[in-house]
């Protein structure tokens, strides 16, 4: 932070927003998102005066410590579509910020506007305020919050294929690379199952990895309905799995609209289900 902008935190600094923020009138928020709010507020009482200041030259040229206040107040009643454009031109075109990264700061400086309006002027003579008058710029935040919302959107259904398997989102090859990364694990699981066969006995390690193989191959081979089902089958139930198929659940989350969920066994999961061991 160059000291220009030290200054003006200064002006903050002198204030009651620190305690208001962190309290649960503010937000209950943390020092360090407290001192991420006002850096945020900064840059758009700088920016949103230089431009001003371009339009009117007689203005003063640089915002100090001394119209900060001031500027804030006009910022509010009378000048509030300079937030919008600031968002346009500085984050979402200049900086290529997200919106869900611009929905963030519109959040910040929301939130010290409000602060401003009703407690800025407790401690300091200089945070007289001429007006509460809020009307205009709330409903600016509102737009500009839909219209991040709608960005959002958009940007996820941009997200490519590419994208996700570059985010390890999705393997490379689909669906066909998850099953053939669980079937190369059946041999380690058959492995574990033929000692636990001549012992009667399994560790607590090998019971982890035989389990979880089985798991995974239910998942990416069979329908198996709800994951939760899944978790809840019970031993007695690999004997319904080998005969017919299938098995039924009712413990799942929407069981009290559905009553039943069934669990479907497949070609790379019934080998497994043959033996399956017990922690002794």
């Amino acid at each position: 932070m160059s000291s220009h902008d030290q200054n003006l935190l200064a002006v903050f600094e002198t204030t009651n927003i620190y305690g208001h923020l962190s309290s649960s009138m503010g937000g209950d928020r943390k020092p360090g998102c407290i001192k991420t709010m006002i850096n945020r507020m900064i840059i758009v009482l700088v920016w949103t005066y230089d431009m001003w200041g371009k339009r009117s030259p007689s203005t003063t040229a640089v915002l100090s410590a001394d119209n900060m206040v001031a500027w804030i107040h006009q910022l509010i009643v009378k000048e509030y579509t300079m937030v919008s454009i600031f968002c346009e031109e500085y984050l979402q075109d200049k900086r290529a910020m997200k919106a869900s990264t611009i929905k963030g700061w519109v959040d910040h400086v929301a939130a010290i506007v409000d602060w401003f309006l009703f407690f800025g002027n407790i401690t300091s003579d200089k945070f007289v305020i001429l007006s509460t008058d809020d009307t205009a710029i709330t409903k600016i935040f509102t737009k500009i919050r839909k219209s991040c919302r709608k960005r959002e959107r958009h940007e996820k259904n941009e997200k490519t294929l590419k994208e996700a398997v570059h985010n390890h989102e999705l393997p490379p090859d689909g669906l066909a690379g998850l099953q053939a990364s669980v079937q190369s694990q059946i041999p380690l699981a058959l492995a574990i199952l033929k000692r636990c066969e001549r012992t009667n006995l399994i560790n607590a390690t090998d019971y982890r990895d035989y389990m979880s193989v089985i798991y995974c191959a239910f998942y990416t081979n069979s329908v198996t309905g709800r994951v939760s089902a899944l978790e809840d089958m019970r031993h007695e139930q690999v004997v319904e799995l080998l005969d017919q198929g299938f098995a039924m659940s009712s413990q799942f989350k929407t069981r009290a609209k559905f009553g039943m969920s069934s669990i479907s066994n497949n070609d790379v999961v019934d080998p497994l289900l043959v033996g399956i061991p017990h922690l002794v």
